[in-house]
């Protein structure tokens, strides 16, 4: 399992589906990552729910630290 640190008090989590893709958890909400960064030491993570509901809150991750959280849900967790 990955450990990614976060400043706020908040839960930061990774977790795998079976074939072994990740998403990360943070606030209740499910991020993922995207593909052409995702074996990167730099990651752009994508709520998991931006084609459903068009949202556009974004994650940054850099040598496994969160550092940029961007845009607004626009959906219940």
């Amino acid at each position: 399992m990955f450990m990614y640190s976060y400043t706020h008090l908040a839960t930061l989590q990774v977790i795998y589906n079976q074939k072994g893709y990740p998403k990360l958890a943070l606030d209740g909400y499910y991020y993922r990552p995207h593909n052409a960064y995702r074996n990167q030491p730099k990651v752009l993570w994508y709520c998991a729910a931006r084609n459903k509901f068009q949202c556009t809150a974004t994650l940054r991750t850099l040598h496994r630290e969160v550092v940029a959280v961007t845009g607004a849900h626009n959906h219940a967790r």
